[in-house]
């Protein structure tokens, strides 16, 4: 589904789109260059486009990374019967299970610490003569 509400296009599953749509109803929002990720990645994007493209690559590995410590610190303080998570396994502590044959994912550092290495991914189309153009640009973090 999408919704164009206010300046807003939204589009996703059914309930997430109406969940969107009554959130900004509830919510004041901030305006985008409100971030300061988004104003250092939008220099590198033309002024003229049919569809531009922006991600906060640090915001979402901030997300990933905490989802992953919580996730390694809850399946390490659990003590489960073996012949229940046989029959029922739960694919989360499965995957975490996996990853620890890797990496210590409970020594990972705050995300603070490596935060510094996660700048943004921007992208546009545009139209032209010999065909519609696009790009994508991963940009390294700006400097502090």
């Amino acid at each position: 589904a999408f919704c164009v509400t206010g300046e807003n296009l939204v589009f996703g599953q059914v309930d997430a789109v109406e969940q969107a749509i009554r959130s900004r109803k509830t919510a004041a929002n901030k305006p985008i260059v409100s971030d300061p990720m988004f104003r250092y990645a939008r220099k590198h994007l033309p002024g003229q486009a049919g569809l531009y493209h922006y991600r906060n690559d640090r915001l979402d590995m901030e997300i990933g990374w905490t989802a992953l410590k919580q996730l390694a610190k809850r399946h390490a303080q659990e003590n489960r019967d073996e012949d229940e998570e046989e029959m029922f396994p739960n694919p989360l502590a499965m995957l975490v299970a996996k990853i620890n044959e890797y990496v210590d994912v409970n020594r990972l550092p705050e995300f603070s610490t490596v935060a510094k290495y996660w700048g943004a991914t921007v992208g546009y189309v545009q139209n032209r003569p010999e065909g519609i153009y696009s790009e994508t640009l991963t940009l390294k973090p700006p400097s502090p």
